[in-house]
């Protein structure tokens, strides 16, 4: 049996397809959520609900008298909304604070589920807080098993973090890109990218139900909090003006409460790129699956906030 820790959504749309080929070849999966401020469960996630279809897979109840500190900051997240919502605020610098904490995990509850059921392995998500990963890190040792990472994209070396601070036992790299720096370190092992695999994008389909799209249509992926937003809803206005029908979609790592982030209002990606005939968009993995389904993509590069830098994977593709 094995341990996934989701956290935010990215977290979720990474390891579900892992967690679907390993559950049908009958290993045991179980989902753990690191995020007391996001309660992602089956009624608001259409991947756990695909995935609890399986009868290997389980997503584990938080509300356990051992894990009584999630609980209660659960309770303590509730009164928070709550005063946001009479000052129409959204509160997203304390919502960070608190996301980045350790404080409500605990090891109790942890080794209970580790020993209850034989747990093997731990399985995060690369850009999971440092505090949560040295948690899980810390649990992993003491249990004697071992902690595995993987991407949040594609590429092949860990892009948020620094692997001379955050060491997992095993990082499963995408593919074999910049292989240099691969072969110097032990824990590198290829697995590829099974969010992009033909069987997990078929697998889409049936999860979001796609219905057959009747107009002509431009999805728009945005990153909500980067210089370049205001770009992109140029674009959409100018579009919306010669009456065409736009879909937008952000990047989803946002850490507010579930009905509070932009995505719990907005379409999934595949949605956007089922429904699409041209995609405008940043240089993003995401893009893998439009080019999977021969999507055409426009990259707005005329404007200048469009060629900064960033440092990312995907620079100057």
């Amino acid at each position: 049996m094995h341990l996934f820790i989701i956290d935010i959504f990215i977290s979720i749309d990474v390891l579900s397809p892992l967690a679907e080929k390993l559950c049908k070849e009958e290993k045991k999966i179980f989902f753990f959520n690191s995020n007391f401020i996001q309660n992602h469960n089956s009624s608001n996630n259409k991947l756990i609900k695909f995935l609890e279809k399986n009868k290997n897979f389980k997503l584990i109840n938080n509300f356990n008298l051992l894990n009584i500190r999630f609980i209660l900051f659960r309770f303590f997240s509730k009164i928070i909304i709550f005063f946001f919502k009479i000052f129409k605020k959204k509160g997203y610098k304390i919502w960070k604070f608190l996301w980045l904490q350790d404080l409500p995990l605990s090891n109790l509850f942890l080794f209970y589920l580790i020993k209850k059921y034989k747990i093997k392995s731990i399985t995060v998500v690369e850009d999971l807080p440092d505090k949560k990963f040295f948690f899980f890190k810390n649990v992993a040792a003491k249990a004697k098993i071992p902690l595995i990472m993987i991407p949040s994209g594609l590429s092949p070396v860990p892009g948020s973090i620094d692997l001379s601070k955050k060491i997992p036992d095993h990082f499963l790299s995408s593919n074999l890109l910049n292989n240099d720096k691969i072969n110097k370190n032990s824990f590198f092992r290829l697995l590829g990218s099974p969010r992009y695999a033909p069987t997990w994008i078929e697998n889409l389909k049936q999860i979001y139900n796609l219905d057959k799209k009747k107009n002509f249509t431009v999805g728009i992926f945005t990153k909500a909090t980067e210089s370049t937003l205001l770009e992109f809803y140029k674009i959409k206005n100018k579009l919306l003006d010669k009456r065409i029908n736009v879909l937008l979609n952000s990047k989803p790592r946002e850490i507010l409460p579930l009905k509070n982030t932009i995505q719990f209002k907005e379409l999934s990606s595949t949605e956007i790129i089922e429904y699409s005939d041209v995609i405008i968009s940043y240089p993003s993995s995401i893009l893998l699956e439009a080019i999977q389904k021969q999507k055409p993509i426009i990259f707005p590069f005329y404007s200048e906030f469009m060629k900064e830098k960033k440092g990312g994977f995907f620079d100057d593709n």
